[in-house]
C-alpha cells in the first residue's frame, strides 16, 4: 500500500504538487504571489507546468524553489521533477543560492518604468550641459568675430608713419643733447660772485630808500601851500552849557564837546567853519581871527542851531 503511494507521488508533476500543497495550507494564488514577490500569472503557469511561457530555466528554478520553501516541501524534488519533465540532465540537483538571489530580481513592469525613466532623466541632463556648453562657445565665438571687425575697421599704420615717428623722436633727443652741452659749456658761477651781486644789490635798495625819504619830506601838491596859507582862527565863548560840533572847509572835525559858562574854545582851521549848537541860546560870543562875527540876532531858549562861519561875513 505505501509502495503505492510513493508511486503515485512520483507521477504528480512538480506544479500539481505545489498547488496541491498550497491548498493544503489554505493559501491562495495572490498570497503566495505577493510572499515570493512575483506576478500571480506566473504561479499559476507553475502549477500547470507551463514552465516555458515563463523564461529561462535558471528563473524557473529560482521559482519553484521559493514556491516549495513557502509551502513546506523539498525544493531539491520539485527541481528534479522539474528537470525530468524538460529531460534536463542536472548533475548537481541542489541549485546554487545565485539563483534565488537572481529571481528576485526579475523584470517587472514596474521596474521596467523606472529604468525608462532614469533613462529620460539622464538623456535631459546630457542635452541642458551640452546646450550650456554650446550657448557658451556661441558667445565666446560672437564676442571673437566682433573684435576681429572693430580691428578690421582701423586704418593700418604704413611703414612711412612709422618712419616719420622715428625720425620726430630722434630729433627731440638731438635737441635736448645739444641744449645739456651748451649748458656744460657755460662758467660755473662762484661764491664770490654770488656775494659780489648781492652786494650791488643792497646798495641799489639803500639808494631807492634814500630818495622816498627826500621825496616825502616835500609839500606834494601846491593845494597843500594853499590851505596852510589860509588858515584861521575861530573862537567861542559861552554863557551856559551847550553842546557843540564844529567842521573845516576839508571835512575834518575840529572840535565836538560840551562849552560851560565862561569857557572859551579856540580851534584852528581852514574856512568856511560849519557849526552846530545844541542849546544856541548860551552861545556869548563868536570871533573869527579876533573879530566878531554876527550870528543871528535872536536866538529861542534851548534851539538847535546850525551855521556857516565864512570870511567875507566879517
Amino acid at each position: 500500500m505505501n509502495e503505492a503511494v510513493e508511486e503515485n507521488k512520483d507521477e504528480i508533476s512538480c506544479g500539481e504538487r505545489l498547488a496541491s500543497k498550497r491548498s493544503e495550507k489554505e493559501l491562495s494564488i495572490n498570497q503566495v504571489a505577493r510572499e515570493i514577490k512575483i506576478e500571480p500569472h506566473v504561479i499559476e503557469m507553475i502549477e500547470n507546468n507551463e514552465f516555458e511561457s515563463i523564461g529561462a530555466p535558471v528563473f524557473v528554478k529560482g521559482y519553484l524553489r521559493q514556491y516549495s520553501e513557502l509551502v513546506g516541501l523539498d525544493p531539491n524534488l520539485i527541481i528534479e521533477k522539474y528537470n525530468a519533465i524538460n529531460s534536463i540532465e542536472d548533475s548537481s540537483p541542489i541549485v546554487n543560492d545565485s539563483v534565488d538571489q537572481i529571481s528576485k530580481y526579475v523584470l517587472t513592469p514596474k521596474i521596467i518604468l523606472i529604468a525608462i525613466f532614469m533613462i529620460l532623466i539622464s538623456f535631459g541632463v546630457l542635452v541642458t550641459v551640452f546646450g550650456i556648453f554650446g550657448n557658451n562657445e556661441a558667445v565666446v565665438i560672437k564676442m571673437e568675430t566682433e573684435t576681429e571687425s572693430q580691428e578690421s575697421l582701423l586704418p593700418p599704420v604704413t611703414a612711412q608713419q612709422i618712419d616719420s615717428s622715428e625720425t620726430q623722436i630722434d630729433e627731440t633727443l638731438e635737441m635736448e643733447t645739444e641744449t645739456e652741452s651748451q649748458e656744460s659749456l657755460l662758467p660755473p658761477v662762484t661764491a664770490q660772485q654770488i656775494d659780489s651781486s648781492e652786494t650791488q644789490i643792497d646798495e641799489t635798495l639803500e639808494m631807492e630808500t634814500e630818495t622816498e625819504s627826500q621825496e616825502s619830506l616835500l609839500p606834494s601838491t601846491a593845494d597843500e601851500f594853499f590851505i596852510e596859507e589860509n588858515f584861521m582862527n575861530l573862537t567861542i565863548i559861552y554863557s551856559g552849557l551847550c553842546w557843540t560840533e564844529i567842521f573845516d572847509a576839508n571835512g575834518e572835525r575840529l572840535f565836538f564837546g560840551l562849552g560851560d559858562q565862561d569857557r572859551e574854545v579856540n580851534i584852528d582851521g581852514v574856512p568856511p567853519f560849519d557849526v552846530m549848537l545844541g542849546a544856541a541860546d548860551n552861545l556869548l560870543e563868536i570871533k573869527l581871527e579876533g573879530r566878531e562875527y554876527n550870528v543871528v540876532d535872536s536866538i529861542r531858549r534851548g534851539e538847535v542851531l546850525r551855521f556857516k562861519v565864512v570870511d567875507d561875513q566879517i
